[in-house]
């Protein structure tokens, strides 16, 4: 399987990240100082939305791929997860969101992320949430087509080429 963005969820999340921005705005414009500090933390933290999804739109390269040999989400690292070091593959619901998480080995764990990943990885683990997490937004695949073709491949390795069994399910 390979994914791609989807180009019309990626620029709605661009428009909706400019009109954040123009909100925070108003904030530093209408408010008192406290309103003022929320709007210009806005401004900084939506404008960098706006920088990273303009940049996704001119992307056409695969997001993430998925083959008997692992699994590549190139949002976070340029490496394969080959499945020999993956321990699980579960669902992680978050609000409204739906995560595919894979639990990996801690060696291969520590040296898969890198940067922004990496620290979002410590904080998702401070929450109390493990693995390794990927999401369908802004991605032209559902949860659920994707959820189920890791855990196929992943399974075809784990339980040597049997798809049917409990390890990792829903």
């Amino acid at each position: 399987m390979v994914v791609y963005r989807s180009l019309p969820k990626t620029a709605g999340l661009l428009l909706l990240a400019f009109v954040l921005v123009g909100a925070s705005g108003w904030m530093i414009s209408a408010g008192g100082l406290f309103q003022q500090v929320v709007g210009v933390v806005g401004v900084l933290f939506f404008g960098f939305g706006v920088f990273i999804l303009g940049r996704q739109l001119l992307r056409r390269e695969p997001v993430i791929e998925v083959n008997s040999a692992g699994m590549r989400d190139v949002r976070l690292s340029k490496q394969v997860v080959p499945w020999t070091v993956v321990r699980g593959v579960r669902q992680v619901n978050l609000q409204k969101q739906r995560f595919v998480a894979l639990d990996l080995e801690p060696t291969f764990e520590r040296g898969y992320l890198a940067g922004a990943s990496r620290v979002m990885q410590r904080i998702n683990q401070g929450a109390g949430w493990a693995g390794v997490h990927v999401s369908t937004s802004a991605l032209a695949v559902s949860f659920d087509q994707l959820y189920d073709t890791i855990l196929r491949e992943w399974q075809a390795v784990a339980l040597g080429d049997d798809p049917v069994g409990g390890a990792g399910g829903r």
